[in-house]
């Protein structure tokens, strides 16, 4: 049996040696931990505060692009409607870039703005021009030109337009794929049934439009998640998608003419969508018009009409309206060689425009369904972003408001005059 070898003087094991490093390592470990998470904490709670700082800024920046929105509809309402027969359809909405701009703008923009009113310094001016890292946009339109479906709650005559105008709007046979196909949920349906599952949801009797006796049978109760017909005014145009046979392809090609707002009436002095316009003229034409069997032609004819504002021709009243579509290369060549509508629009060059075949509209049936005058709905949108930087993209709010001129305010300020008010607002 052997024996252990003694260790050799000067190399004895201390079994204490060492822990006083371990000790050292494990507490700046632990002080590496709590740094981490105290500046984990900190970089959280500065960027929350931040967060909620430029969520406050970009609300109030909203809130100011929505008074500056109030303040150009009360000027169109107040001042530019009443003389309207003097200087035309003028609407200042379509400048409203250009007034946001002293407001909305970096120093250099509202110093531009002075010097464009002859050299004026706004330097000391207060509330104009925004910091480097805000910036808010105002967009104004009208909801005029649109399909008011809540009017199947109307009158019979109210519902009888709307079923024309509704059966008018995808006469068009370049639709016709949308309705030889089912819907995204397995149904078929031609385009009579499209428009009455449209008016049937929406109106509150229990009877198929047209159809005295017969029930509302769109087989809502069937469907994976079931529900039943609203049966009332609708909250919002997006309550459209429950229809039946409203899916994505459907709601592409025509969500964007239908609207809650407004009149039943369709403004034909706001209208420049052409597939609008086409309905209006296969709903209106007389029987014999050549253009309402070629699609090509119609179309074309439409596009003229929704670009005769381009060129500064204004509609006084329904029978000027009926004139320029019977004959718009004549309305155009009087432009030419007047030099554009009251001045207020370049005339085109001549030979920049292709003819078109004009179509003859019944007057009756077109003061049956359109109207020209004041716009009555405004669509406001305003846009804010606060707190911008290279590396954050800041804290942004969006308004969307509608303004009906006809309203009646319900809590109106001692200081308030004359009728209009918010229908909608949303922030989000």
């Amino acid at each position: 049996m052997g024996t252990r070898a003694k260790p050799e003087k000067g190399f004895e094991r201390d079994p204490q040696k060492g822990v006083a490093l371990l000790a050292v390592t494990m507490a700046i470990a632990v002080c590496l931990v709590m740094t981490q998470e105290f500046m984990t904490n900190t970089t959280t709670d500065f960027f929350a505060a931040a967060n909620a700082r430029d969520n406050v800024r970009s609300h109030f920046l909203a809130r100011s692009a929505m008074n500056l929105g109030n303040l150009v509809i009360r000027l169109q309402t107040d001042i530019l409607d009443r003389y309207r027969k003097q200087i035309g359809d003028v609407q200042v909405a379509d400048y409203v870039g250009f007034i946001m701009s002293p407001f909305a703008g970096s120093k250099e923009e509202v110093a531009a703005v002075g010097e464009a009113f002859g050299g004026v310094s706004l330097d000391g001016a207060k509330g104009l021009g925004l910091p480097d890292d805000s910036t808010f946009d105002l967009d104004i339109v009208t909801d005029d030109d649109k399909i008011n479906v809540n009017c199947a709650n109307g009158n019979d005559d109210a519902k009888k337009v709307l079923k024309s105008r509704l059966d008018s709007l995808w006469y068009l046979p370049a639709f016709n794929p949308v309705f030889e196909r089912p819907d995204a949920t397995g149904w078929i349906r031609d385009r009579e049934m499209q428009t009455l599952a449209i008016i049937d949801y929406i109106d509150r009797d229990h009877s198929k439009f047209g159809v005295p006796g017969a029930p509302e049978d769109y087989g809502y109760e069937t469907l994976h998640d079931r529900y039943i017909s609203k049966d009332n005014y609708l909250d919002s145009v997006g309550e459209l998608r429950q229809v039946r046979g409203v899916d994505d392809r459907f709601w592409t090609l025509f969500g964007k003419v239908f609207t809650i707002y407004g009149s039943c009436k369709i403004n034909l002095g706001a209208v420049r969508d052409p597939m609008m316009i086409a309905s209006i003229i296969l709903l209106t034409a007389k029987e014999d018009e050549a253009v309402l069997n070629d699609g090509l032609k119609l179309w074309a004819l439409a596009r003229r009409i929704a670009e005769a504002k381009d060129f500064g021709i204004y509609f006084d009243d329904t029978q000027a309206f009926i004139d320029y579509v019977a004959d718009p290369d004549a309305q155009l060549a009087e432009l030419l060689g007047g030099g554009g509508a009251a001045g207020l629009t370049p005339a085109p060059a001549a030979g920049s425009v292709q003819p078109v075949e004009g179509a003859k509209l019944d007057k009756g049936k077109l003061d049956q369904i359109a109207e020209i005058g004041a716009r009555r709905t405004y669509r406001v949108i305003a846009t804010a972003t606060a707190g911008a930087s290279a590396f954050r993209p800041g804290v942004s709010r969006r308004i969307t408001a509608v303004w009906d001129t006809t309203t009646t305010p319900q809590n109106a300020r001692p200081t308030q005059t004359g009728k209009g008010a918010w229908v909608l607002w949303r922030e989000e």
